[in-house]
């Protein structure tokens, strides 16, 4: 599901540091509770979600993606 996020709201999170404006965008995204239902505590999801390393992998993951066409989930590669 998508969320709509005000412009004023969208605006504040661009200028915030990258992995506080990650925890905001999962936070707003709905990702907190979805984490906590599977038994992760909220400090944990939110050291998760803002450490710098976890930044990193994502911002990793998300160039091999694009460097394979692949912009959209879930997405397969065979014999690739």
């Amino acid at each position: 599901a998508f969320v709509k996020i005000p412009q004023a709201r969208a605006e504040a999170i661009s200028k915030l540091p990258p992995q506080q404006a990650l925890l905001q965008l999962a936070t707003l995204g709905g990702l907190e509770p979805f984490a906590a239902r599977r038994g992760l505590p909220k400090a944990r999801f939110a050291q998760c979600i803002g450490s710098q390393a976890g930044l990193a992998k994502l911002q990793a993951a998300s160039q091999s993606a694009g460097e394979f066409g692949i912009d959209s989930t879930p997405s397969f590669i065979l014999n690739g």
